[in-house]
């Protein structure tokens, strides 16, 4: 199965494919953050020419994908807006298949052992999610700068991985024992692939059209069930 991924939801932009069982290939850059925090146009203009570079090192076109699969967030408001409807436009022009990635999901994945998540959710707002062996330890939820610790600190202690983004300044008091990784390191497109082959074993590809069309696919900030803001 060859599969076409890209995330534009935080700094770094990156895109993914793999070709049927070989390594995935991919490439990354960095967006550029405005003064107000968020991901300005400089996004969608790193967007395409990273799509196209990539395809065309292949010598391959989108009608050579059988899945295409975009980050849906939480992140950057114009950052997943842009990831959104570049891949909607895509999966309509060329008739594919289009999955929707969290940015939860394709972060745990990276790592088979319990892991902490804090991204910036901007205006003094962080998202917070523990994931322990891809299943969620603590929902995904949107809390203030001071509720950080209330949420994290019963997970902390036994926590093997905190990924941070670097825009957040933040002092948590980590136990010597975490490992921390940068959330701006991590190639995003890359795991979205990873949560695709987890999670497509049962399906048979002429499934993937009626199950994955690209009307469902929506930003994650619209989806309050996903990721909720604590009420007052």
């Amino acid at each position: 199965m060859n599969i076409l991924s890209f995330d534009s939801s935080v700094n770094n932009v990156s895109v993914c494919l793999k070709l049927g069982k070989k390594d995935k290939i991919y490439l990354s850059k960095s967006a550029k953050i405005n003064s107000l925090n968020f991901a300005s146009t400089d996004t969608s203009v790193i967007l395409m020419p990273l799509l196209i570079e990539l395809v065309d090192s292949q010598n391959m076109a989108l009608k050579d994908f059988d899945i295409l699969a975009v980050g849906v967030g939480p992140g950057s408001f114009t950052g997943v807006r842009t990831g959104v409807v570049t891949a909607r436009a895509l999966a309509l022009a060329s008739f594919k298949p289009l999955m929707g990635i969290n940015t939860f999901e394709a972060i745990s994945s990276i790592y088979q052992k319990k892991i902490a998540i804090v991204l910036n959710a901007y205006k003094n707002f962080v998202f917070i999610a523990v994931y322990d062996k891809f299943k969620p330890v603590l929902n995904p939820v949107c809390v203030n700068y001071s509720e950080i610790l209330e949420y994290l600190e019963p997970n902390l202690k036994t926590c093997d991985l905190l990924v941070l983004d670097n825009t957040l300044s933040l002092d948590l008091n980590l136990p010597l024992s975490t490992q921390y990784l940068d959330l701006n390191s991590i190639n995003l497109a890359s795991c979205q692939i990873d949560v695709i082959c987890n999670n497509l074993n049962c399906l048979e590809l002429g499934d993937l059209n009626l199950k994955f069309s690209y009307t469902k696919i929506q930003p994650l900030y619209l989806k309050e069930a996903s990721v909720t803001m604590k009420k007052t």
